[in-house]
């Protein structure tokens, strides 16, 4: 957590904090609950086929994102409604396409990231809360 950026954009709302006293309240909270809580809401999934958007068949999607029949694919679902098609690998230059033998240490590298942004996401939201807030 990034405390004296954090304080910045606190104190740029017109409260005074410190980058200590963020750490004193972050100190306090319950990392771990906040970490399933946001761990719950993610889900990944191995694409068995299923339409994407406009493309109705499992041949119109692999077409349109040029999967041959050993390419691999995920879904992504944030509290329970899809919001992405993953087709290579996230987070590398290049284009990594998914296989059987990657696809699985992919997905939970992914997942492991996004619910790691999410609580620095709600982490921030707590914080900033707490010293923004009346009677906080």
């Amino acid at each position: 957590m990034d405390f004296p950026a954090l304080a910045k954009g606190i104190r740029e709302t017109g409260v005074s904090v410190t980058p200590a006293e963020l750490k004193a309240e972050y100190d306090k909270l319950d990392l771990d609950k906040i970490t399933a809580e946001q761990e719950a809401r993610f889900e990944l999934k191995e694409w068995e086929g299923e339409p994407i958007g406009s493309l109705s068949t499992e041949a119109q999607v692999r077409e349109h994102f040029n999967l041959s029949l050993d390419d691999k694919a995920y879904r992504g679902y944030i509290d329970g409604k899809p919001v992405y098609f993953q087709y290579h690998q996230p987070f590398v230059a290049g284009m990594v396409k998914l296989n059987a033998s990657n696809i699985v240490q992919i997905m939970s590298g992914h997942k492991s990231r996004l619910v790691e942004r999410a609580v620095d996401s709600e982490v921030a939201r707590i914080l900033t809360e707490h010293f923004t807030l009346p009677g906080a």
